[in-house]
């Protein structure tokens, strides 16, 4: 999760400053992160996806001890 945060902030800076291939409209919902502004649907995707898929796969592989015990 830390290396997909470093990236998606590399990625925001590289893209959105640097070469400015995009930008964020004041309806986007952001936020601004070291000065940054990040758009809070990529923040969420590097932030509740992994979560989510550590705490399924936690959850499965749980059931499945107790269950061959």
């Amino acid at each position: 999760m830390i290396f997909g945060l470093a990236y998606m902030l590399f990625s925001e800076w590289l893209n959105v400053v640097v070469h400015a291939s995009w930008a964020y409209s004041e309806r986007t919902p952001a936020i601004t992160l070291f000065g940054l502004t990040i758009g809070l649907s990529p923040l969420l995707q590097w932030v509740v996806v992994p979560v989510t898929a550590f705490t399924i796969t936690r959850r499965q592989t749980q059931g499945e001890n107790h269950a061959s015990a």
